[in-house]
């Protein structure tokens, strides 16, 4: 989208950009086929692909947040409200490349930032893992995800395969 400045009745210049409008479309990978994670709990997990296929349609319908209690050291049950930013209105799973999702950001300044390419996702899960026997690459292996809480904006998410992108 191209930016452009509008002139405002009242005389000032006022810069206007594509994501203007709320709620703004946006989507990505919430966390890839094969992807190792070192997130707050600080195990290096495995995600294969049986796990986020059989859970990957229950991150639909969850709150897109803010990084706001984003963490595993005392973390709310829910999504505080004031972190709230949107809702994951569609999820699924593609071979080969793991969770996708779509969502609506209702916020216009955290929508710029991932227009400008400054902000990844990051989900909150539960899960289940097992030891991993013999592997450099993770300690662990997660078994089953029992519960998406949220999906946050970060500047630096705990899976490489995660993204988010103005559109479809």
């Amino acid at each position: 989208m191209e930016n452009m400045t509008e002139k405002i009745k009242t005389g000032y210049e006022a810069f206007q950009s594509g994501t203007g409008d709320v709620p703004v479309q946006v989507s990505g990978v919430a966390i890839g086929e094969g992807d190792v994670t070192r997130g707050g709990s600080g195990k290096r997990t495995l995600w294969p692909r049986e796990t986020l296929e059989e859970a990957a349609d229950e991150l639909e319908g969850q709150p897109l947040a803010t990084s706001q209690n984003h963490t595993t050291d005392g973390t709310q049950p829910q999504t505080p409200s004031e972190a709230v930013i949107g809702e994951v209105t569609w999820s699924g799973y593609k071979p080969g490349v793991g969770v996708l999702y779509e969502a609506e950001l209702d916020d216009p300044e955290i929508a710029r930032s991932v227009e400008n390419g400054r902000l990844e996702v990051s989900p909150l899960v539960s899960r289940e893992l097992e030891p991993l026997e013999n592997s450099d690459e993770a300690d662990y292996i997660a078994t089953e995800i029992t519960r998406w809480r949220d999906l946050a904006t970060v500047w630096d998410g705990a899976a490489p395969s995660n993204e988010i992108t103005v559109g479809d």
